[in-house]
């Protein structure tokens, strides 16, 4: 059985250092039974592309809709949507106990994508999400 951890967060909470620290130290995690294989299409860290194909098109206003513009530039960018199922397969290659998933795109779900990526990575025993005081993002 594998557990499954979902890390994400809102901008500059330090998200990103997260998932460079992370990728950087994919052999020990491995060693420590924790897979981290990012999809690697953005700069080999984090799961952006997942995140987006897991989202809907949105325009809008939903939850932390601040982010939904960028979450639409990321997802046309990588044309994530048009990819199907078993371009994902990476979660599920692994035999290791925790896999670890990290994006900080899954801020930026509503419930019914919440309950998508469920569908799709099955049971999310821990889903970690950094916050911060959002007055400083407002314009």
């Amino acid at each position: 059985m594998t557990t499954t951890i979902v890390h994400t967060g809102f901008h500059k909470t330090g998200t990103t250092s997260i998932q460079e620290f992370l990728a950087a130290r994919r052999e020990w995690l491995a060693a420590q039974n924790v897979f981290y294989e990012p999809d690697g299409t953005v700069s080999l860290t984090e799961h952006h592309r997942l995140a987006c194909w897991l989202s809907t098109h949105r325009i809008s206003p939903g939850p932390n809709d601040l982010f939904t513009p960028e979450r639409e530039r990321y997802s046309s960018m990588l044309q994530a949507r048009s990819l199907k199922a078993e371009n994902f397969s990476y979660p599920f290659s692994t035999t290791n106990p925790i896999r670890l998933i990290s994006s900080e795109i899954f801020n930026t779900f509503d419930l019914a994508e919440l309950i998508k990526m469920k569908s799709f990575l099955g049971s999310i025993d821990r889903f970690i999400l950094y916050v911060r005081n959002g007055i400083g993002f407002i314009y």
